[in-house]
């Protein structure tokens, strides 16, 4: 609500927005996970706004499988409620130029074993 503690947190949520330049580095993180999961074979299409990412990859089987060996390797996926075909990709603002490489490349190498 409208608690002063509440406005607060929020206002220096937004300042941090502000300040680290967060929004304007959205498109270029998003851009990392598109242009190296697109290139996958099990990947049938990605839809994106931001850093929400949407990875369709045609069956709930297959993401349940993914789920499972995305886990052993200390991933956790889940799907979209209206989507079962595809996982979401969800990071931080906050997530890295470095991170965004690291964690597509992990997703990579998880695609692999499905």
């Amino acid at each position: 609500g409208g608690h002063p503690v509440s406005c607060a947190a929020a206002l220096a949520s937004l300042d941090i927005l502000i300040d680290e330049k967060l929004i304007d580095q959205v498109d270029e993180k998003a851009q990392i996970f598109i242009d190296k999961l697109s290139k996958h074979h099990a990947v049938k299409s990605i839809r994106a706004d931001g850093l929400l990412i949407a990875v369709e990859i045609g069956s709930f089987e297959k993401i349940l499988s993914l789920m499972k060996v995305a886990l052993n390797k200390g991933i956790v996926l889940d799907w979209f409620l209206f989507c079962n075909t595809a996982f979401r990709i969800a990071p931080p603002l906050s997530i890295t130029i470095k991170e965004c490489n690291e964690a597509a490349d992990l997703l990579l190498k998880t695609l692999d074993d499905i």
